[in-house]
């Protein structure tokens, strides 16, 4: 007999045997078959009965757990949790423990460099302070997933550190472990296991970076996996394991052509449904300079903030552009400062750069703002003669 004729000799017994079952089924005298029946439709009720009563002595476990009780309004309204910062301060807080920080963006504007520059001042290795906010330090293991990249992703870290220093060495030993590729399972395929995982190869990290989000998971698009990964994000939470992950913004399209928004993060909105706190590093690709902005905050938003990059250290610096133009005319005292100086601080660009026109402006609509306010005084510049001497106008510090 040739595959085909099986084939279909095989659909003709099915058949058959469907239309025996049916015909006994509703023979009413069939006692043998009624009897098969009902012994697999006890046996289905038997277990479905075995899982409500797993399931309710589950949730009574949880609940005793869980401890406390419901409360009034007014209590509910007047005890307010208290936050313990891990980049920032007070109510501007950009993470805190317990609550998953995202950082998202375009391609090429660094998100990798401000997550390692965060784990690094974790580590006491770098500044305790990045763009201006404070880092809280911790001892405990780090846990870098270099999923994407990881060669990118050395050669930014071998940057960033001295690793002839005995001492940035002795640290890096002890504290760093890094996952240099896929993860052995992705996590919303089991995000109990996955979560389990990271506790046994981070030694139970205080926290663990994903680099990138996408590449934990089989799909970044369905709310099946979204809400898998937010799942694996809360067991992770769970164990004491503060979170960091990297993500990408959807591209540009006609309608939408600065896709900057926390509705723009690419993929399923449960991806950062889960989070305490997402940052947005908007600009272009490879610039020096882009933009800090708070898409969703733990309390009060932060920024923006100007975030500058020096591709040759690795290194980014930055802080609030306000704070950072006062810094500097206080510093130069009766002097004050030129324009020049003014964007370069805040942009990290000079007149050599193709965007010094667009950054040259927005720097100057800043330090009108601060006249206006009555925290500069502008001396206005003056123009050349024939022989040349044009001085440009400089801000001063009241």
């Amino acid at each position: 007999m040739n595959p085909q004729d099986a084939s279909r000799s095989e659909a003709v017994d099915f058949d058959v045997s469907k239309v025996d079952v049916l015909e006994r089924y509703s023979q009413a005298d069939d006692l043998e078959f009624a009897a098969h029946v009902w012994d697999a439709t006890r046996a289905r009720l038997v277990l479905e009965a075995g899982k409500r009563e797993a399931d309710r002595i589950a949730a009574s476990r949880q609940m005793a757990a869980e401890g406390g009780e419901a409360m009034d309004g007014l209590e509910f309204l007047m005890s307010r949790p208290e936050h313990t910062p891990l980049w920032g301060v007070g109510d501007e807080l950009l993470w805190a423990r317990g609550q998953g920080l995202m950082i998202c963006g375009p391609q090429g504007v660094g998100k990798s460099t401000v997550a390692q520059q965060l784990v690094f001042a974790r580590m006491g290795l770098r500044s305790a302070s990045l763009f201006g906010c404070p880092v809280a330090q911790d001892d405990r293991p780090v846990l870098y997933l270099a999923m994407d990249r990881p060669d990118q992703i050395q050669e930014s870290m071998r940057r960033m550190l001295d690793t002839s220093s005995e001492e940035v060495a002795t640290k890096i030993k002890r504290q760093l472990i890094v996952w240099p590729r896929q993860p052995p399972f992705k996590a919303d395929l089991d995000p109990d296991r996955f979560a389990q995982w990271v506790a046994e190869v981070g030694r139970e990290p205080g926290v663990v970076v994903f680099d990138s989000v996408k590449d934990m998971l089989t799909s970044v698009v369905t709310d099946e996996a979204g809400l898998a990964f937010n799942t694996t994000l809360q067991r992770i939470l769970a164990n004491g394991t503060d979170t960091l992950g990297n993500h990408h913004q959807r591209k540009a399209v006609i309608g939408n052509p600065r896709p900057d928004k926390l509705a723009d993060v690419y993929g399923s909105g449960w991806i950062t449904a889960g989070q305490g706190s997402v940052v947005l590093l908007w600009g272009d690709a490879g610039a020096r300079s882009v933009e800090l902005r708070h898409l969703k905050p733990i309390r009060a938003p932060v920024g923006p903030l100007a975030v500058n990059y020096d591709h040759a250290s690795g290194g980014a610096s930055g802080g609030d552009p306000m704070t950072l133009l006062m810094k500097l005319t206080n510093e130069a005292g009766s002097d004050g400062i030129a324009l020049d100086d003014a964007v370069l601080v805040v942009r990290g660009t000079t007149r050599d750069d193709d965007v010094w026109r667009a950054h040259s402006q927005s720097v100057k609509r800043l330090l009108d703002k601060l006249v206006a306010r009555g925290l500069l005084s502008k001396i206005d510049g003056q123009r050349g003669g024939a022989g040349g001497g044009a001085k440009g106008s400089r801000w001063v510090a009241l």
